[in-house]
Parts: structure tokens; sequence; C-alpha cells
């Protein structure tokens, strides 16, 4: 999977672009031309990573079909569709909750984003509870 900043801003273009035909949508104009907006620099190269992942998880708003039409066309024109992402995001959350402690900003939102999926699934209570724990810990520091 490729990190360079055009790839991952060609990416969420495309994603965008997808999403505002199925659904339009007057914040992905707005992200439309932040994403045209950026300048590669480090900073503009994490936004846009921790924009991969937001709109990774908009998607799965769409339908079934529309998901898997959006796969085939990620995967079609670049080297990671949208379960590619998720499992990277994934395999970074167990990591982070190995190592026991969140790091930084970046990591407090993934595991959040965790949260937000797997809190009303019962057979993921000791993961929440430890992610919870790792939220908790970061926020009194």
């Amino acid at each position: 999977m490729r990190d360079d900043f055009e790839y991952i801003k060609g990416w969420c273009l495309f994603v965008v672009q997808y999403l505002t035909e199925k659904s339009p949508n007057v914040l992905m104009g707005e992200f439309k031309n932040n994403i045209k907006g950026l300048t590669n620099s480090k900073k503009s190269l994490r936004q846009l990573k921790t924009l991969k992942k937001d709109l990774t998880e908009w998607a799965r708003g769409l339908s079934e079909d529309d998901i898997h039409e959006l796969n085939n066309l990620l995967s079609e024109n670049f080297e990671e569709n949208l379960e590619d992402v998720n499992f990277k995001s994934l395999t970074e959350v167990k990591h982070i909750v190995k190592r026991g402690k969140i790091n930084n900003e970046d990591e407090f939102r993934l595991l959040m984003a965790r949260v937000e999926e797997i809190y009303a699934d019962d057979t993921k209570k000791a993961e929440l509870e430890n992610i919870n724990k790792l939220l908790a810990d970061y926020d009194k520091r």
C-alpha cells in the first residue's frame, strides 16, 4: 500500500467523487475543494491519511451494492480498496492495544472510530473495555 502524497490525494478525490455521485452533499464539495488545495507537505500528508480513514468510514453507509462497486473501482484504479484500508486500520488498532498506550491524537481518533464500530457488539466487549481504558488513560495525561 502506498503512502505518498499524490497517491493518497488521488484516492481521496476518487472516493469523494463517488460519494458525491451517490448522495450529493455540500460537505463532499467542501472536502473536494480542501483536498485540491492541499500542497505536498508532512502536515498535508497526515491530513490526507486521516481523511482517507474518515472517507472509508463514511463509505460504510453506502448500500452493499455501492460498496461492492466502489471497491471494484478502487481496485481497478488504485492499489487498495475500502477493505484494505479497514484491514490496515484494524491492524493499527491491535498494535496500539497490544502496546498498551496511545502515543498521539491520530491513534486516539483511530481507537475512537473503533469504539464507534464495536460498541453495540456484545462479542467485542473485552476489546471495547481495553480500548476504553487506553482512551481514558490518554485523556488523563
